[in-house]
C-alpha cells in the first residue's frame, strides 16, 4: 500500500535534480567546448573504480547501470569529464558532480579512499550500491564544498561521523535505507544545529532512537523531511511549526505514544503527510482542517479512539488529494459522503475499520481510482446491482479489495470492464453462482482471491486462461467435483490454495511443467483442516504448506532437491517412516514443522547444518534417539520435541546415557481421508522458482502480520516490510 523504497529513491532523485542551480542543470547538455579534467582527479577516479568490484546484485534498481565500466585511459576516452556519471566545471575543469547511483558497486570504502581527493565536488550520489557495511569515513570532511549528498540504500553502517556534520554547505542530505546506520553520538540535535541550510533531509531507516529535538526549528529552509522508521519516540516538538516551507513530512512507523499534536495543523504548505504506524492515540485533531494543500495523506494504523468517519470531512477541502490512507484507525459509521468531492483521488485505502451500511453509489463516481481497498469492514454491504455498477464505472481499477464486504450475489458478467486489474479479492463476501467467462478479459491479473464463498458447480475450465496469475486462492469456496486440467496453463503460479474444498481428483495430469520437468499428481481431497488465516505471501517466498490433512506415506528423500525452500509445514498428518537425512541439503530452510505425525527413527544430525533454521517442531511423533546439538539446535525450546518419549539429549529431561527406547502403538484404525502420491506432491519448477501448493491451513490474514509471527519465530529480516503506500 506504500511506495517501495525503490520508487521512494527515485522520488528523492527527482527532488535532488529539481533543486539544482542552473549551472548544474546542464550536466547532461554537451557544451560547445568540453573542459579537460585534471590529471590528479582522473587518477583518483580510476583508483576509486579499482578499489571496488561491479556486482549486478549490488543495486536494487531493476535496470542498474555500472557507470564506472566505461572509465579508462584509452586515448579517445582519457578526458574524465566525458565519463559516465561525471560533470566538470566549465570554468575550471574540476570534477564537481559525481553520480554513481545504481551502479552495481560493491566493496568497502575507508578513510584512505581516493574518492576523498575530489575536493571540488559539490554533488555526490553513491545511492543504491553495496559498500558491505562500511562506516562513513571521517575523511568525508575533505569534501567541504558539497551541497548535495546521497548515500541512501548503500549498505553503510555504524555511527554517522561528526565530520559529516561539518559539511555546512549541504542543502540536501539523504542517508536513508541504511539499516545499520546510527545518528546517536553526535545525535540528531547536533545535525539540526550544524546543517541549518538543509532543504532536503531524508533519514528513513537510520537508527536514531530519540525524540525529535527542540531545535528542529533551526532548519527553517526545510521543504522535505523524512524520519520514517527511525525508532523515534514522543513527543513531537512544537518547533516544527517553524518549518513554514515544509512540503513533505513522513514520520511513519515510529512510537510516539501520544495524541496526534494539534499544532501539526500549522504546516499549511504540506502536500504530502504520512503519520501512519506511529502509535498515536486520541482523535485526529480538527486543526488538520488547515492542511488544504495535501495531495497525499496517510493516517493509517494508529490507536485512535473510535471516530465517526463524518468527523474527517475537512479532508474534502483538499481538492488535489490523489492518495488517501485511512486503514485500521477505528473508523466507525458509514462510508462518508464527502469522499465524492475528492475527484482527483486515484488511491483509497479504508480497510480494517468498523464501517457499516451500504456502500454509496456516489463512491463509484470517483472515476480516476486505480486502487480501492475497503476490505475487512464486516458491516459493509454492496447489495443489489452495486457490484455491477462498480465494475461499470470504476473501469480504471488495477487493485480492488472487497474482502469481507457482504455482497451475497454472483460475480457480474461485466467484470470484463476491469481489463487493467492486477489484484482482485472477493474473500468471504458471500459470493454465489459461478465464475463468469468474462474473467478471461483480465489478462493482467496476478492475484485472485475467491476464498470462503458459496460458489456452485465446478471450478470452470476457462480459469486456465489467466496466464499472468501468480497467486490463486480458492479454499473453502464450495466448488465441487474435480480440478480442471487447464490449471496446467497457469505457468506463472507461485501459490495455489485449495484447502477445504472437498475436491476429488482421481486422474493424473501435469499441473506444473518446465522444459526439463513435468510433475503431476493423483489425490483425493476431503479436507477438514482448521482454517488459519494469513496475509498475502510474497511472490518470492518459497513455501510448502500442507498441514492439517490426512497425508499418508513417507516424506520423500527427493524433497531435498528443492534448494530454494524456505518454509515446510507438514504438521497434523499421518506421515510415517523416517525424516530423510537429505533434508540437511535444504540450506535455505528457515521454518520446519513436522509435528503431529507418526514419524519414527532418529532426528538426522544433518539438520544441525541448516544455519538459517529458526522455527523447528517435531513434537508428537514416535521419534527416538539423541536430539542433534550445536548451531541452530541449541536455540530451540524443548517443546519442539514434546510427545516423543524416546528422544534424549541435553535439551530434554532424559539424557542419552540412560534412556530406553519407548515402544509406541501404531494407530491401525485411522482411515485416510486424504491420500496423495508423495513423489508428485504438487511441486514443480516454474520459471526457475519452486512452487508450493497450499492444500491445508490457509495462510491468509485480515491483519498486517509478519510470516514469522504465525510460524512462531522470527524469520530473516527483510530490507523493508512495507514501502510507502503506492
Amino acid at each position: 500500500m506504500r511506495l517501495t523504497y525503490l520508487c521512494f529513491f527515485w522520488f528523492m532523485y527527482f527532488v535532488f535534480s529539481l533543486s539544482l542551480p542552473d549551472h548544474f542543470a546542464v550536466a547532461h547538455v554537451t557544451p560547445s567546448v568540453q573542459p579537460l579534467c585534471h590529471d590528479d582527479e582522473r587518477i583518483a577516479l580510476l583508483q576509486f573504480k579499482d578499489s571496488l568490484i561491479i556486482n549486478k546484485f549490488a543495486s536494487r534498481d531493476p535496470s542498474p547501470y555500472p557507470k564506472v565500466a566505461s572509465w579508462n585511459l584509452e586515448k579517445e576516452n582519457s578526458n574524465c569529464c566525458l565519463w559516465d556519471g561525471i560533470k566538470c566545471s566549465e570554468e575550471t575543469g574540476h570534477v564537481i558532480r559525481l553520480d554513481l547511483s545504481n551502479s552495481c558497486l560493491s566493496g568497502s570504502i575507508n578513510s584512505t579512499s581516493s574518492l576523498f581527493h575530489l575536493v571540488h565536488l559539490r554533488w555526490l550520489s553513491l545511492a543504491d550500491n553495496d559498500f558491505n557495511q562500511s562506516q562513513i569515513p571521517s575523511t568525508i570532511i575533505n569534501l567541504s564544498r558539497l551541497s548535495r549528498l546521497n548515500l541512501s540504500m548503500s549498505g553503510f553502517s555504524g555511527q554517522v561521523p561528526a565530520e559529516l556534520l561539518e559539511l555546512s554547505k549541504l542543502v540536501s542530505l539523504d542517508l536513508s535505507y541504511n539499516d545499520y546506520l546510527e545518528i546517536q553520538r553526535p545525535g540528531l540535535g547536533s545535525l539540526f544545529d550544524k546543517l541549518s541550510n538543509l532543504k532536503v533531509l531524508n533519514l528513513s531507516y537510520v537508527n536514531i532512537s530519540s525524540s525529535i529535538p527542540h531545535n528542529l526549528g533551526n532548519l527553517s529552509s526545510l521543504t522535505y523531511l523524512s524520519l520514517a522508521s527511525c525508532q523515534m519516540q514522543g513527543p513531537i516538538t512544537p518547533s516544527i511549526c517553524k518549518l513554514s516551507k515544509l512540503v513533505f513530512l513522513d514520520i511513519e512507523n515510529n512510537d510516539f505514544s501520544e495524541e496526534l499534536p494539534t499544532f501539526i495543523g500549522c504546516l499549511g504548505s504540506l502536500e504530502i503527510l504520512d503519520v501512519s504506524e506511529c502509535n498515536f492515540s486520541g482523535r485526529v485533531p480538527s486543526s488538520f482542517s488547515n492542511l488544504t494543500q495535501l495531495s497525499y495523506l496517510d493516517l493509517s494504523d494508529n490507536n485512535f479512539l473510535g471516530q465517526d468517519s463524518s468527523s474527517l470531512s475537512w479532508i474534502a477541502k483538499n481538492s488535489k488529494l490523489n492518495k488517501l490512507g485511512l486503514v485500521n484507525m477505528n473508523l466507525i459509521g458509514e462510508i462518508p459522503s464527502w469522499l465524492v468531492n475528492l475527484t482527483q483521488l486515484t488511491k483509497l485505502y479504508m480497510g480494517y475499520n468498523q464501517l457499516t451500511g451500504q456502500i454509496p453509489s456516489e463512491m463509484f463516481e470517483l472515476s480516476k481510482l486505480v486502487y480501492l481497498d475497503i476490505s475487512s469492514n464486516d458491516g459493509l454491504e454492496l447489495r443489489g446491482a452495486g457490484l455491477r455498477s462498480l465494475f461499470e464505472k470504476l473501469s480504471n481499477l488495477e487493485v480492488l479489495k472487497l474482502a469481507y464486504v457482504n455482497i451475497s450475489s454472483s460475480i457480474p458478467h461485466n467484470l470484463e470492464n476491469l481489463s487493467s486489474l492486477t489484484d482482485f479479492s472477493l474473500e468471504n463476501c458471500g459470493m454465489q453462482g459461478t465464475i463468469p467467462s468474462s474473467i478471461c478479459n483480465l489478462t493482467k491479473l496476478a492475484y485472485l482471491d475467491l476464498a470462503y464463498n458459496n460458489f456452485s458447480g465446478e471450478l470452470p475450465t476457462f480459469i486456465g486462461c489467466l496466464g499472468s496469475l501468480k497467486e490463486l486462492y480458492i479454499p473453502n469456496s464450495n466448488f465441487s467435483s474435480r480440478l480442471p486440467s487447464s490449471l496446467s496453463n497457469l505457468t506463472q503460479l507461485n501459490y495455489l490454495s485449495l484447502s477445504s474444498m472437498n475436491l476429488t481428483v482421481q486422474t493424473t495430469y501435469p499441473l506444473f511443467s518446465s522444459p526439463d520437468t513435468v510433475y503431476g499428481y493423483s489425490l483425493t481431497l476431503n479436507n477438514k483442516g482448521v482454517k488459519l488465516k494469513y496475509g498475502k505471501i510474497s511472490n518470492m517466498f518459497i513455501g510448502i504448506l500442507l498441514s492439517n490433512n490426512k497425508f499418508t506415506g513417507e516424506i520423500p528423500a527427493s524433497i531435498a532437491n528443492l534448494k530454494g525452500l524456505q518454509t515446510l509445514n507438514l504438521s497434523y498428518n499421518d506421515l510415517q517412516g523416517h525424516i530423510p537425512p537429505s533434508m540437511g541439503n535444504l540450506t535455505a530452510l528457515e521454518s520446519l514443522d513436522l509435528s503431529y505425525n507418526k514419524l519414527s527413527g532418529e532426528i538426522p544430525q544433518q539438520l544441525a547444518e541448516l544455519t538459517f533454521l529458526e522455527v523447528f517442531n517435531v513434537s508428537h511423533n514416535h521419534l527416538i534417539g539423541p536430539v542433534p546439538w550445536g548451531k541452530q539446535f541449541d536455540t530451540f525450546d524443548n517443546t519442539s520435541f514434546d510427545g516423543n518419549p524416546g528422544l534424549c539429549g541435553k535439551l530434554l529431561s532424559i539424557k542419552c546415557g540412560n534412556y530406553s527406547e519407548v515402544p509406541h502403538k501404531e494407530d491401525e484404525d485411522s482411515e485416510s481421508q486424504f491420500t496423495i502420491g508423495w513423489k508428485i506432491v504438487l511441486i514443480g519448477y516454474v520459471s526457475g522458482l519452486i512452487v508450493g501448493v497450499v492444500l491445508g491451513q490457509e495462510f491468509y490474514t485480515r491483519k498486517h502480520e509478519s510470516f514469522s509471527k504465525i510460524l512462531g519465530g522470527k524469520l530473516k529480516k527483510n530490507k523493508r516490510q512495507r514501502g510507502r503506500r503506492n
